[in-house]
């Protein structure tokens, strides 16, 4: 007792009845830790358990005493005890912790402020691992502080940093899978859902050995993305693999949010007999503290929801079958009348293109119609023409004969006057068959 290997033993026990959620004997052995290593004088030692005592009371909720144990750490941080690099590498940490609880009191400016010096301290010392991990602090400082752009803006550089430094080290591994996660809860803040799941999904293969506790809770945020999209299956798939995953970790918070979602999709779908007993469940991992009772219930729960799946189960394949008969009907009927549309579309085309060759048949008698009239009209023309050069050539004739005579009688000259007044109509008639011919061999005069 009252030993250094008491004091740093109960340290241990600290960190121990942490992972137990036994607070109140964690809170206890630091503070014996703390008394011990006063009375030795040593202020690294006590430093830590400061630290532990912080945390302790921050994982309880009280984070005002939290914050005071963190600032007797930075107190202690000027003591010479420390070496240069310890108070480097300490002070990291340990305004990290400071800003987080500021962030948890929502006091989100005094948050930026010490996580943002912590970037630049991790900067500066080259902790390329403690520079990616900064990022998607401030990131989360600003998710508090209700900036989401900002909050996607610094997620992405974490993630980018830690992209760029991974070189097979496994822990950048789990700061791309801890960001892509952030980046995926603040996407659907802005309504991407679709991007959130695509870099919530990438994020799986960077996920480490011992990060398998808590992947329930990505899987329930899928089931939501996916609800929201209204692609159930994906959203009941990755539900109850949240479910599963939660029950076998005997988390109770990832159980709760599983079961929460799981009654929201099937109340979506209008399955509220699942709904039900999913929301119950809900409600029974509501209650603070586990107990007989507690266990009893969940075990009944369980065993009504177990029949319950199973008889949607049969529910679901009879609908299935019915709906696949149905689809097969459609099917044939579909087929059918594709057929029939199919004939009719021939033979319509075929009754136009008939249709089609009669007009042309008929337009072409019409045409040749027309042009015998035309041609008939122009013989008509022709003939008459012909007759009449022929009177003046037998005019011509008569005033040969009249020349040779030396009276000229009055029947004579007349027989010539009436042959000219036929000449004078001559012009009119050649004038008339110009016409006719133009019209049908049009250009043919001016060629």
């Amino acid at each position: 007792e009252n030993t250094y290997e008491e004091a740093k033993a109960r340290l241990d026990l600290v960190t121990i009845y942490q992972r137990l959620s036994d607070l109140e004997k964690a809170e206890e052995n630091g503070e014996v830790a703390v008394a011990i290593f006063e009375s030795l004088d040593s202020v690294v030692l006590r430093y830590r358990a400061f630290g532990a005592l912080g945390i302790t009371n921050g994982m309880r909720g009280d984070y005002p005493e939290a914050l005071t144990y963190f600032l007797q750490q930075k107190e202690l941080l000027s003591d010479e005890a420390f070496t240069e690099n310890q108070r480097q590498e300490y002070y990291s940490s340990l305004i990290s912790n400071i800003g987080t609880v500021y962030s948890l009191m929502e006091q989100h400016d005094e948050a930026l402020a010490y996580s943002k010096e912590g970037l630049m301290m991790d900067l500066q010392m080259g902790d390329s691992i403690g520079a990616s991990r900064s990022y998607l602090i401030i990131g989360e400082n600003y998710n508090a502080a209700g900036n989401v752009d900002s909050a996607l803006h610094y997620s992405y550089l974490g993630v980018a940093f830690a992209e760029r430094h991974i070189d097979n080290d496994p822990r950048y591994a789990s700061v791309i899978y801890n960001g892509k996660q952030n980046i995926a809860a603040y996407l659907q803040k802005r309504g991407k859902y679709e991007e959130a799941i695509s870099i919530l999904r990438s994020s799986f293969k960077h996920r480490g050995e011992n990060e398998n506790y808590g992947i329930e809770d990505c899987y329930t945020m899928l089931g939501e993305f996916y609800q929201y999209l209204n692609q159930y299956d994906s959203a009941l798939f990755f539900g109850r693999k949240a479910w599963v995953l939660a029950q076998n970790n005997s988390s109770k918070n990832n159980s709760r949010g599983a079961a929460k979602r799981l009654a929201s999709i099937f109340f979506q779908q209008g399955r509220l007999d699942s709904a039900y007993h999913y929301r119950e469940l809900y409600h029974a991992y509501n209650d603070s503290i586990y107990n007989d009772s507690n266990d009893r219930k969940f075990s009944n729960l369980r065993v009504k929801l177990e029949t319950l799946e199973k008889e949607n189960e049969i529910d679901n394949l009879t609908r299935q079958q019915e709906i696949d008969k149905a689809n097969r009907w459609t099917l044939i009927i579909s087929f059918i009348a594709f057929i029939i549309v199919a004939v009719a579309t021939v033979i319509i085309l075929v009754l136009r293109h008939r249709f089609k060759e009669k007009q042309r048949e008929i337009r072409e008698l019409e045409l040749n119609k027309e042009l015998q009239k035309h041609e008939m009209q122009i013989q008509h023309q022709t003939l008459h023409m012909i007759n009449l050069s022929q009177n003046i050539l037998e005019i011509e004739e008569s005033l040969k004969e009249i020349k040779k005579k030396k009276e000229i009688p009055a029947a004579d000259l007349q027989k010539v006057l009436s042959s000219i007044m036929v000449r004078k109509s001559m012009e009119k008639e050649w004038q008339q068959f110009e016409t006719y011919f133009a019209n049908i061999e049009q250009d043919f005069r001016t060629e």
